[in-house]
């Protein structure tokens, strides 16, 4: 049976060229120009199930996509089903737009047909772990009410400080964290910046959310704390944390929260940077170990070759002076001649063994520099 998805879109070739890709790419396509005259519910009759996913333009005939979207995911029948929007608007309003109607990702127009197979091939895969997703998130959410009953959350705060002063690695560090921030009953993810360039992200869920990713990073330079609708984001150095469910409703109880969350964050800030810095003095260490292998495999190398070439040399003189030795018996030559002539061949070998010598001894001195430098590396690197 063909996985079902629902497509929104006005402009006719285009829709055609797309409904006719998928359907190749074996899905069951249901196309619309703009909302139907019975809404949602007309929708529900026609799909029966809920598809695996909604492709929404923005701009549609007589209608708008991000109130089409909004109305999707505050719907029963299609809240777990992901929204994509394809739309060749893409300044930062019509992305922040699509985040707050509920959209699960934002591909700029023109969007190859291979990118969206690749796109709906891993949108289908997260449909089909939602149900134990859902067991999960219920499972996290149950701990967390068991924690706030039996401690407050400054007490939580507190024991959470001295639970992460062991904490060595980001990704650790954000999954303490959001599990600590579920139980101020907030939904959150949350962004760290590593060396390198890598990041570390991590929602409540377990889920990856590109467009939240592309949130994040657009909302990086806007101060400490930046809010809008029911999301706040608080920045810090080498991290950033949303919270989607800041209780607008209840101005005394937002404004306890956030300064909670901040006293919270105020220390992991201090961990994160230890956790760098620990990374960063571990990228050098690994570093220099790496160099010392080199330094010391060429040390080995020269002192080999140093020894395989002088035993070397001294058998080629000595071959050469007993060969001539015997070609000079077959001269017949006088003793004088003879003795002129050999004294000449080990003059030349003498100073052939000189020039050699001098070579070793340079790279002798070479090789006695490298082994002091690698043991003053290695005296830097701890064990």
């Amino acid at each position: 049976m063909y996985e079902k998805i629902i497509y929104f879109e006005d402009d006719i070739p285009l829709s055609q060229v797309v409904v006719e890709f998928l359907e190749m790419e074996k899905y069951e396509v249901l196309h619309f120009t703009t909302m139907p005259r019975g809404g949602l519910e007309e929708i529900i009759d026609i799909v029966k199930a809920p598809p695996f996913v909604v492709l929404m333009d923005v701009r549609l005939d007589g209608d708008n996509g991000f109130d089409i979207c909004h109305l999707f995911k505050h719907h029963s029948f299609f809240v777990d089903v992901p929204v994509v929007f394809m739309s060749g608007l893409i300044g930062e309003d019509d992305i922040l737009l699509a985040y707050e109607a509920g959209a699960y990702d934002y591909l700029p127009k023109p969007v190859t047909l291979k990118t969206l197979s690749a796109k709906c091939k891993l949108i289908r895969k997260f449909t089909h772990h939602t149900a134990d997703l859902k067991t999960q998130v219920s499972t996290i959410e149950s701990v967390a009410m068991d924690a706030m009953t039996t401690s407050s959350e400054l007490g939580g705060i507190l024991r959470f400080h001295e639970k992460i002063a062991g904490v060595n690695a980001l990704q650790l560090l954000a999954e303490a964290l959001v599990a600590q921030l579920a139980t101020f009953g907030a939904s959150v993810s949350v962004m760290f910046s590593s060396i390198d360039d890598k990041v570390v992200y991590h929602s409540d869920d377990g889920q990856e959310y590109e467009l939240e990713k592309q949130v994040f990073k657009m909302l990086k330079n806007q101060g400490r704390i930046y809010s809008w609708s029911n999301r706040t984001l608080f920045n810090y150095d080498g991290f950033s944390v949303l919270v989607r469910s800041m209780p607008i409703e209840d101005e005394a109880r937002m404004g306890i929260l956030k300064d909670q969350i901040c006293l919270l964050l105020n220390g992991v800030e201090g961990r994160v940077r230890g956790i760098i810095n620990e990374l960063q003095l571990k990228a050098s260490e690994d570093n220099i170990r790496m160099i010392g292998k080199t330094i010391g495999k060429l040390v080995v190398q020269i002192q080999t070759s140093n020894l395989a070439l002088s035993e070397q040399f001294e058998k080629v003189i000595n071959d050469l002076e007993v060969d001539v030795s015997e070609e000079i018996a077959n001269l017949n030559l006088l003793q004088s001649e003879e003795d002129i002539l050999m004294g000449l061949i080990k003059s030349a070998s003498e100073n052939a063994g000189n020039i050699f010598e001098q070579a070793k001894t340079k790279e002798q001195a070479y090789t006695k520099v490298m082994i002091e430098l690698l043991s003053r590396m290695n005296k830097n690197v701890p064990n």
